[in-house]
């Protein structure tokens, strides 16, 4: 738990609001809040996407990269946005994007 924290608060600057136990930790992004939970016992599954809007993709990207943050997939555009895909300390698949119409949907 302790090195996601440290990835979510240090790396991707999201501001670290809870952690009650080394079993859960919580972030708040805007009026969101993204929580960490330790897995339980058991298969593992294939993790969990999640999807921060950023002001500009390809910046962002350079910026982890220098910070050492493994890229999955580099930047690229769909019809809807700009996106990237790194990958966080624990394998899990960090979508950042940019939507064309500047919302954050």
């Amino acid at each position: 738990m302790a090195r996601s924290v440290e990835f979510y608060r240090d790396v991707l600057a999201l501001e670290y609001t809870e952690s009650p136990s080394d079993y859960w930790s919580e972030f708040t992004v805007g009026s969101t809040t993204i929580a960490l939970q330790k897995p339980g016992p058991g298969p593992k599954g294939l993790g969990c996407a999640v999807a921060i809007a950023v002001e500009d993709v390809q910046e962002t990207v350079a910026e982890l990269r220098a910070k050492g943050v493994r890229i999955l997939r580099e930047p690229g555009e769909s019809r809807f946005c700009h996106f990237a895909v790194i990958q966080d300390p624990d394998g899990n698949s960090v979508w950042l994007h940019r939507c064309k119409d500047d919302t954050h949907g």
